[in-house]
């Protein structure tokens, strides 16, 4: 839902929270997303706006500073850890597909002294994606992640890694605080149970307004293929399952996504 569709309800914290926050830079639309974060309380919206733009000039040097503004990340990283923009929804949202479960493992990047370079691609990757919600009406996106290649015993390796998992813990905190309702709609698929071993731990992490839009399915394709096909259109969705995507990297951002 835009700034368009409001009720009656809506509007009116809206334009109490509008009035509230004309020091900050912030539209309508995002506006809107933290009010719906926190249920239409104006006074708690814009008590997390505030914190926001406290966490983002904290941050300045690692994500969002002038420094790091055409910082490029190792190039091991950008491969290990591939996302890719397919296109955009009925509504205009762009549509992600993350192959989560063939991703490199965090532990031996860590091992190789590039916890830093992992972190700061995670956050200035958050924050491009972000920029381009900004440009869209309802300012949030689908994603589609895969969970082929997820084993028990990556599970225990990654395990060891107890610097990654506060990171990670860290992570889902900073979404949910600085980039809320952004998330319209997961299909999380081909999923084993171990996957569970790592969802619980952020799972408390996350509101139970963002874990109604998280879409778990297992291995069994006739269950979420037929799922993925009612909500994203053809022209996004992966070749692999049937669709026609002409699949972007999200690394190097292209600018003209959306």
């Amino acid at each position: 839902m835009s700034v368009e569709d409001l009720n009656n309800r809506e509007r009116v914290s809206l334009d109490k929270l509008i009035k509230r926050t004309t020091d900050l830079d912030f539209n309508e639309g995002t506006l809107l997303r933290f009010l719906r974060a926190r249920n239409l309380d104006v006074k708690k919206a814009e008590a997390m706006l505030r914190d926001s733009v406290i966490w983002r000039k904290e941050n300045e040097y690692r994500y969002f500073g002038s420094t790091y503004e055409f910082w490029e990340p190792p190039p091991e990283i950008t491969a290990g850890y591939d996302i890719y923009h397919c296109g955009y929804d009925a509504e205009n949202r762009p549509v992600y597909y993350a192959p989560l479960g063939m991703w490199a493992s965090a532990y031996d990047m860590f091992k190789k002294g590039l916890e830093d370079d992992c972190l700061r691609f995670a956050g200035k990757s958050m924050d491009q994606v972000h920029k381009q919600l900004l440009t869209t009406k309802h300012q949030n996106f689908v994603c589609i992640v895969d969970n082929t290649g997820v084993t028990l015993r990556k599970a225990l390796y990654e395990s060891q890694n107890f610097a990654g998992i506060q990171d990670l813990i860290r992570l889902f905190r900073e979404y949910e605080a600085n980039f809320p309702e952004t998330l319209h709609k997961a299909f999380v698929i081909n999923t084993p149970q171990v996957f569970y071993l790592g969802y619980n731990i952020v799972k408390p992490l996350m509101t139970k307004h963002t874990l109604s839009k998280i879409n778990i399915f297992n291995c069994d394709e006739t269950q979420w293929l037929p799922a993925i096909h009612e909500h994203i259109p053809i022209h996004a969705i992966p070749e692999k399952f049937g669709g026609t995507a002409l699949m972007k990297p999200l690394w190097p951002f292209d600018k003209t996504i959306v």
